[in-house]
């Protein structure tokens, strides 16, 4: 659980051709309990204002991120499937459709991580993990 305090971004990938399983609805379940988008927060709070509950290190037993994506895998050649309605029951938003295998869809991904980055953490990462950032420039490209 450590690397999730840490997380600017939480990606739920489901598999869409399998459909939503009760491993999903179990998932998504954890994530609505324990995880809370940053936007949620009222206008002048951020995590610096929170304080960590004494002898946790997590804020609140809560992970903050800037956004919860829901990625939809396995969507090959422009397919839909019966499960298209079914992510929409996760109530995790919209969902994002990619074939991670064949690409199709990556850019619209990595749109949509790149806006919801924060600039600090972008800056971060690059002063002090310049080979994964220089990976992640590349798989982005």
């Amino acid at each position: 659980m450590a690397p999730l305090k840490e997380t600017d971004i939480l990606l739920f990938v489901v598999d869409a051709r399998n459909g939503i399983t009760q491993t999903d609805f179990a998932i998504r379940d954890w994530i609505k309990k324990n995880v809370v988008s940053r936007s949620d927060l009222t206008p002048n709070t951020t995590t610096r204002d929170l304080v960590p509950e004494e002898g946790t290190g997590s804020l609140s037993g809560k992970i903050y991120v800037e956004k919860v994506l829901l990625v939809a895998n396995k969507c090959d050649d422009g397919q839909t499937f019966d499960s298209e309605n079914d992510l929409y029951q996760l109530g995790l938003g919209e969902p994002i459709f990619i074939a991670a295998e064949s690409g199709e869809g990556m850019h619209e991904l990595w749109k949509v991580i790149d806006e919801a980055v924060p600039v600090e953490s972008i800056e971060w990462f690059k002063k002090r993990g310049k080979k994964r950032f220089a990976r992640y420039k590349a798989l982005r490209d």
